[in-house]
């Protein structure tokens, strides 16, 4: 278990704090949202989705590629759409150097009302097409007690598409929001999509802007930086997933979150990325 799990995990200590398990299941080499389950049913005793923890992996990664997916919760009785997610980015190497790319699971806070016995349907959608297919789940986190917490809302981007030159902006998708109230949190990543070259590095930049966030219109943050090898030796850097906290507040509930990623470095391969957002919201 990860520091940043443990740590969020114990803000439910004395509601109940319970956990199930949903798949895994394979999830195709395609971009097609697949379902990990489209008929979970949620335990009788759950009163409230705190949060979930997905993981991925790789069945056969080939050579050169990056799974990145993006995780979602739907269905007639679930009240907590749209509920998104990041799966941890999985797979990717040098040629055939196997020093695998991977990122820490992580706990994505939710915290929506639930009555028990509620029929889900999970999924994920991948950002790029794979070879080898992949197996996805997820670590569901129930409280038998309301939390009190807010609820938490998410969107999140499919791929886009970086360059193999410096200075390049690549214009990201714009994150309709309709019933905003204040954010919880900005969220991007950059994961190589092609055989990396010995030594080369990418730093990027995301801009997020959105004309009613109060009282602060933009915001610039580092992503965090790719340096797959040192030399031929095939020896990666973990991927992090950036994760920050905003309390930007929606002057209007309706709001459009607009993002450019720049890329600072040339590559040999263009790399990809995704990025989205994460808000307090009511219906």
């Amino acid at each position: 278990m990860t520091n940043q799990i443990l740590k969020a995990l114990e803000a439910y200590r004395g509601k109940g704090i319970f956990y199930d398990t949903v798949g895994p299941a394979a999830v195709g080499t395609g971009v097609a949202r697949a379902a990990i389950d489209a008929t979970y049913s949620v335990p009788s005793a759950a009163r409230e989705l705190a949060g979930v923890i997905p993981t991925i992996m790789g069945e056969a990664p080939a050579p050169a590629e990056s799974i990145l997916a993006i995780g979602d919760i739907i269905g007639a009785d679930f009240k907590g759409i749209p509920a998104e997610f990041l799966f941890p980015v999985a797979a990717g190497k040098l040629g055939a150097v196997d020093q695998l790319e991977t990122t820490p699971m992580e706990f994505w806070p939710m915290h929506v009302p639930l009555k028990g016995s509620e029929d889900l349907n999970i999924g994920q959608e991948m950002c790029d097409a794979n070879a080898g297919n992949a197996q996805a789940g997820l670590t569901m986190v129930f409280l038998e007690k309301p939390s009190g917490f807010g609820q938490i809302y998410g969107k999140f981007s499919r791929e886009i598409a970086g360059s193999t030159t410096a200075a390049y902006v690549a214009e990201g998708t714009d994150i309709k929001i309709s019933n905003g109230l204040k954010m919880y949190e900005m969220v991007a990543v950059a994961v190589c999509a092609g055989i990396t070259t010995a030594d080369q590095e990418l730093a990027s930049k995301a801009t997020m802007k959105c004309s009613v966030w109060d009282p602060i219109q933009t915001q610039e943050f580092f992503l965090a930086p790719i340096h797959p090898i040192e030399a031929t030796s095939g020896v990666s850097v973990v991927k992090q997933i950036m994760r920050l906290p905003l309390d930007a507040k929606f002057k209007t509930k309706n709001a459009v979150v607009e993002t450019t990623i720049e890329q600072y470095d040339a590559l040999t391969v263009a790399p990809m990325y995704a990025h989205g957002v994460r808000w307090y919201g009511s219906k």
